[in-house]
């Protein structure tokens, strides 16, 4: 009997590891100067942002439907990188956690060679100061440009890249670009806080797992038939009476 329940036990650790979440998404009050949106996160250790993305897209909760987190104040960064949301486990191990951010690249797959070809302003910035004709900082900031929310939201609102810097993996000795770190990313461990540009593949190091960020939203109001006819007729009443006023002139 103890055997059994060892071997459950070793099951469920290793289950609940690879895919957890909360009980309950956790609302970020307007009354502590939120947004009244609910954010869950998820461990999964699966998946890659593309699929983080899917499946933040195809999730709800309570009728609102989710997306991969964006973050468009200060503040929301701050509770979203609270321990008190994340968990202990991400701040003790630093997991990696998806975020609804990412770059745009015209990036184009090569059949013949089996694998990406690139033309993107990172890897023009980075091959002029390869050759000399351009500077390092003309490629970080190549690498801070061309980033958008998944939701529409404007980027510009509140720019990460003002506090963190995305380097597409280099150094600062800069020995290759990794022009593929085009998605948002977010670790907390026991020292700090980054928000990072990753690989869209990119996986956690040593005991951390992989994550993502679930917002729900409150789906915009559509307005009611009764208030569209109000609407249509106002419009056509105001064009009957321009057009009796051109008549008179």
């Amino acid at each position: 009997m103890r055997k059994i329940s060892f071997y459950l036990s070793l099951f469920s650790l290793c289950f609940f590891g690879t895919i957890t979440s909360w009980a309950t998404p956790v609302q970020w009050s307007s009354s502590l100067g939120g947004n009244d949106h609910y954010y869950e996160i998820i461990r999964d250790n699966t998946l890659d942002w593309s699929h983080a993305r899917d499946a933040a897209a195809a999730s709800a909760y309570n009728g609102w439907e989710g997306h991969l987190a964006t973050i468009t104040s200060q503040n929301e960064l701050y509770f979203l990188s609270s321990s008190s949301f994340l968990g202990d486990s991400v701040s003790l191990y630093g997991d990696l956690i998806w975020l609804g951010g990412y770059q745009t690249e015209d990036v184009t797959w090569d059949y013949s060679n089996q694998q990406y070809q690139v033309n993107s302003g990172e890897k023009t910035a980075f091959q002029n100061y390869y050759n000399g004709s351009g500077t390092l900082d003309n490629y970080w900031l190549a690498a801070k440009s061309d980033w958008h929310w998944i939701t529409g939201e404007d980027w510009s609102s509140f720019n990460l890249w003002d506090t963190y810097v995305p380097r597409n993996g280099a150094s600062t000795g800069l020995v290759g670009p990794q022009v593929f770190e085009d998605f948002l990313s977010m670790r907390r461990d026991w020292w700090n806080l980054s928000v990072d540009d990753s690989a869209g593949n990119a996986s956690a190091t040593g005991r951390a797992v992989r994550a993502y960020i679930i917002e729900y939203e409150a789906p915009q109001p559509v307005p009611e038939p009764t208030t569209l006819l109000l609407s249509g007729i106002g419009l056509l009443m105001a064009g009957v009476c321009l057009r009796k006023r051109k008549a008179r002139c």
